[in-house]
């Protein structure tokens, strides 16, 4: 929904042109399903004028709130209606007619006016959209709107009233208004001049409602529920993300350690297997020399006791290559 004023809003500053430009965005609106109601402070009739040149429907809430229909007139209904009480209206119309102000009084369609037409010449009236009543007319719609009071004519006594005096009428016990009544209105009495703060202060106390609003409340509004909602709920998501942010950079170094420890246990495992070979390779070579050595002590006795100086050297070599074998064949290679 959107709800627009017409003077300041709508309109130019001449207070008659719509801009094409928004023009353009309330049949945008439109077309997008958005609703465009009118909201302004002038009648019925010229908020139609004003809408039927959009070429398109619109809502309307004229007359500052106290007139609302459905559609342009005269096709639409006017569903929503305020009006002044009749004895409100008899009041400012008994302070004002004896003054030279202008009176505007309007109605549905009318406009009822004061003073004289050149001086009141509304372009609703240009326009044809409402009727205008002037002058003697103006005053004599005020005096019927007057119960009668068989002691005075109300037209003439209005046309004759002087400075202070008024013609008034006053609700009856059961709420209808009584006759009219020619009076005079007694000047407000009251000081020129701004109370003490001893007096406001006494003023308050002494009221029925001060035990009431002696102390100023301020609860928490709906507006302040709302945003400590929000920022509650705003504070928690940030708080999961950082508890999740650091689970992850939890398990991410926890899988790093795992991994560098695994790595070193791998090296470790090869650099004890390298240092065991070297080892069995150490043994081995030493052990060969070792056996050949005895071996070929050992053949060469035998050798030597068998077939003389040949016969050692044979039995020499037979020895150390018997030694060697049979370590070799004890460490496995």
């Amino acid at each position: 929904l959107i709800s627009l004023d017409m003077d300041g809003t709508l309109l130019a500053g001449d207070h008659w042109t719509i801009p094409e430009q928004n023009i353009e965005a309330i049949r945008r609106a439109h077309e997008a399903g958005i609703a465009v109601t009118i909201n302004t402070g002038r009648m019925l009739e010229d908020a139609s004028d004003f809408c039927r040149r959009l070429g398109m429907p619109c809502m309307l809430i004229a007359c500052d709130g106290t007139r609302a229909a459905d559609g342009l007139l005269p096709e639409g209904n006017v569903f929503f209606k305020r009006e002044f009480e009749s004895c409100d209206v008899h009041a400012v119309l008994d302070i004002l007619l004896p003054t030279e102000l202008k009176i505007n009084v309007f109605e549905d369609g009318k406009v009822s006016t004061r003073y004289g037409k050149d001086h009141t010449e509304y372009h609703l009236v240009k326009r044809n959209l409402i009727k205008a009543v002037y002058g003697e007319e103006a005053v004599r719609a005020a005096a019927d709107s007057f119960r009668v009071n068989p002691a005075f004519n109300t037209f003439d006594t209005i046309l004759g009233l002087g400075t202070g005096e008024a013609v008034v009428s006053f609700l009856q016990e059961d709420g209808t208004p009584g006759i009219a009544q020619k009076t005079r209105i007694l000047p407000p009495q009251s000081r020129m001049g701004a109370v003490s703060d001893f007096e406001r202060e006494q003023k308050i106390k002494e009221s029925i409602l001060y035990g009431k609003y002696a102390d100023s409340v301020d609860p928490e509004s709906a507006y302040e529920l709302l945003l400590r909602i929000g920022l509650e709920k705003e504070a928690a998501e940030a708080k999961a993300k950082q508890e999740l942010e650091a689970a992850k950079q939890k398990a991410k170094e926890e899988a790093e350690l795992a991994k560098q420890q695994a790595k070193e246990a791998r090296e470790a495992a090869r650099e004890a297997e390298k240092n065991a070979n070297a080892k069995k390779r150490a043994a081995k070579s030493i052990g060969s020399t070792v056996a050949g050595t005895v071996g070929r002590e050992v053949g060469k006795t035998v050798g030597g006791t068998i077939g003389g100086k040949f016969g050692k050297t044979i039995g020499g070599n037979l020895g150390s290559s018997l030694g060697r074998g049979i370590l070799n064949t004890l460490f496995g290679g």
